[in-house]
């Protein structure tokens, strides 16, 4: 299985690919910087041939700016499309558990991500955020999320729409 890490050169993105590798996964390093598959989510270059032969796809990006929504939001939608055409089976967002409900800057970004996630054309897996943010530390919060199921990373996630 070969798992493409967008974002892979930035603080999560790197993580990721590091539990994956060592897991051993074969990973894909995809990023504006990344020497073998450098890709742009704002314009689309370089997504379909760093896209194909991938079966997953873990979308690490983010973008803390005022421009925040060119990349995550429009990002993702030209991800998914490319994701599509090239024959990827499953995509995973990163998120922030509860962004829904804090309908300001970044959090709505974030929120409009997971929306254009969920209605995008590849089957998404979880959505899932570092604990400590709008949902807290509980077990369960209100909005139905849960520690992950595989047990490696104690952070929540919150089962996707689909």
């Amino acid at each position: 299985m070969t798992i493409a890490v967008v974002g892979g050169t930035g603080t999560l993105g790197r993580l990721v690919t590091s539990e994956l590798r060592t897991r051993g996964l074969q990973v894909r390093v995809l990023s504006r910087s990344a020497p073998e598959h450098p890709i742009d989510l704002t314009t689309g270059d370089g997504l379909g041939p760093a896209l194909k032969g991938c079966d997953v796809v873990v979308d690490a990006s983010n973008n803390s700016s005022r421009r925040a929504a060119a990349t995550l939001v429009a990002g993702s939608r030209r991800l998914l499309e490319a994701e599509q055409t090239a024959g990827v089976g499953h995509h995973v967002g990163v998120s922030v558990v509860g962004c829904e409900q804090v309908p300001v800057g970044y959090y709505k970004v974030k929120a409009d991500q997971e929306r254009a996630v969920e209605r995008g054309p590849v089957p998404p897996g979880r959505t899932a955020g570092p604990p400590g943010r709008p949902a807290g530390p509980r077990k369960r919060s209100r909005g139905g999320s849960r520690r992950c199921g595989h047990g490696c990373c104690g952070w929540r996630t919150r089962p996707s729409a689909r």
